[in-house]
């Protein structure tokens, strides 16, 4: 699968629920395929938890869903790290 450089900014956004387990080209709905991804499985494959370490050293992330919308979530040193928008959106 190709992908552009993703959109970090928009990665970090709550975003509506569809169902989907593709990436779009940018990764805007990244939240939602590993959503999808832990659910089937029950937990994330171990390749793709080694590429999240990669990506986003030092924090442990998880998916949440509510009010329909999907969102990852960032703790660092036992501190949670909501996206900025989470408070609004949801």
């Amino acid at each position: 699968m190709f992908l552009r450089h993703p959109d970090m900014g928009a990665v970090g956004e709550p975003v509506k629920f569809s169902g989907s387990d593709r990436p779009d080209e940018r990764a805007r709905n990244l939240a939602e395929v590993l959503l999808v991804v832990q659910g089937r499985r029950g937990r994330f494959p171990e390749r793709v938890e080694r590429a999240l370490r990669e990506l986003f050293p030092g924090m442990s992330l998880r998916v949440e869903s509510r009010f329909g919308r999907v969102v990852l979530v960032g703790e660092e040193g036992g501190i949670e790290l909501p996206p900025p928008t989470c408070r609004m959106a949801l």
